[in-house]
C-alpha cells in the first residue's frame, strides 16, 4: 500500500511539474506538455499543408495505475489513443509510453484536437479526468499573387538610358516570405511593394513568388514589358515668308495701276 501511495505522490509531483511547462524542446522537436502528463508532438499549434496528419504523443504513467486515452476533433471525430509502455518488464515508479494515431482526412481551415485522459483516481494530486486541447490549421492552397505594376506595355526612360518602375502586387493571404525574379535571374527577397531600379533599354519580364505560413509556394503570372528611350525633341519648321509675298503683291498692284493710267492718257491724247 505504501508503494502505491508513493507512486501516486511521485506521479502527482510529475503532473505538477509538467503543468508549468507548456512548450519545450525534446529531441530537437517542438512539443507541448500538458498537466495530465500527456505530451503532444503533433499536431501542434501551427499551420500544416497536408490533410493527413498523425497524432504523435507520449504519456508518463504512474506505477500500478490504469489510464484511458481518447481524442476528439472539432466535435465530429472520436477515436481511442492506444499506447505502448516503454520497458514494461522493468520496475519503475513512473513508466513512459508512446503512441501514434492516424487522424481522419481533414478539410482546409481551422481545427481543434481535444485529448481526454481518464485516470480512475481522485486525489489531491491526480484528477479523474484531464481535458486538453490543441488548435491547428490546414492550408492546402498556395497564395494567389496579382501584379499591379508593371503591366504589359512600353515605359519611357526619362533619362534616356535607364528607368525605375514600381513593383506593386497583392497577395491573397498572410505569407512568410516574398521574392521576385527579374529577367529570369535569381530570386530577390523583398518585404513588400518595391521598385525595379536601373532598368536598361529593351524588353524585360518579372515574376513574384510568395510562401504562405504552411510552406506552400505561389507564383504570379509573368509580366512582359519594355523600356524605351525617350524620343529626342524635333526641330521646329521655319515659318512661311509671308512678308515678301505681300510686298511683291503690292508692287504688282502699283505697276498695273500705273500702266492703266498711262494707257488711259494715251487714248485721250489720240482723240
Amino acid at each position: 500500500m505504501r508503494t502505491v501511495l508513493a507512486a501516486l505522490f511521485i506521479c502527482g509531483l510529475l503532473v505538477s511539474f509538467a503543468a508549468g511547462m507548456r512548450v519545450v524542446k525534446a529531441d530537437s522537436t517542438d512539443c507541448i506538455h500538458f498537466s495530465s502528463g500527456v505530451t503532444i508532438f503533433s499536431p501542434l499549434n501551427r499551420t500544416y499543408n497536408s490533410k493527413f496528419l498523425t497524432l504523435n504523443f507520449s504519456l508518463a504513467c504512474g506505477w500500478g495505475m490504469k489510464y484511458s486515452l481518447k481524442y476528439n476533433i472539432d466535435g465530429k471525430y472520436d477515436g481511442s489513443m492506444p499506447y505502448e509502455i516503454k520497458n514494461p518488464e522493468e520496475l519503475h515508479v513512473v513508466y513512459y509510453a508512446t503512441g501514434l494515431v492516424k487522424l481522419p482526412e481533414l478539410s482546409e481551415g481551422a481545427h481543434n484536437l481535444t485529448v481526454y485522459l481518464e485516470t480512475g483516481v481522485n486525489s489531491n494530486h491526480i484528477r479523474p479526468l484531464y481535458v486538453d486541447t490543441v488548435n491547428f490549421a490546414l492550408d492546402l492552397t498556395p497564395p494567389n499573387i496579382s501584379i499591379l505594376s508593371p503591366v504589359n506595355k512600353t515605359y519611357t526612360a526619362t533619362n534616356i538610358t535607364i528607368a525605375d518602375i514600381p513593383l506593386d502586387f497583392t497577395v491573397s493571404e498572410k505569407v512568410s516570405q516574398v521574392a521576385f525574379s527579374l529577367d529570369g535571374q535569381n530570386d530577390t527577397v523583398i518585404a513588400g511593394n518595391t521598385t525595379l531600379t536601373r532598368l536598361s533599354i529593351g524588353p524585360h519580364n518579372v515574376t513574384v513568388y510568395a510562401w504562405d505560413m504552411a510552406g506552400k509556394t505561389g507564383a504570379s503570372e509573368t509580366v512582359d514589358f519594355t523600356v524605351a528611350a525617350e524620343p529626342e525633341p524635333q526641330a521646329e519648321a521655319e515659318p512661311f515668308p509671308t512678308v515678301p509675298a505681300i510686298a511683291a503683291s503690292v508692287a504688282t498692284v502699283v505697276f498695273v495701276s500705273v500702266g492703266l493710267v498711262v494707257n488711259f492718257k494715251k487714248k485721250n491724247h489720240e482723240e
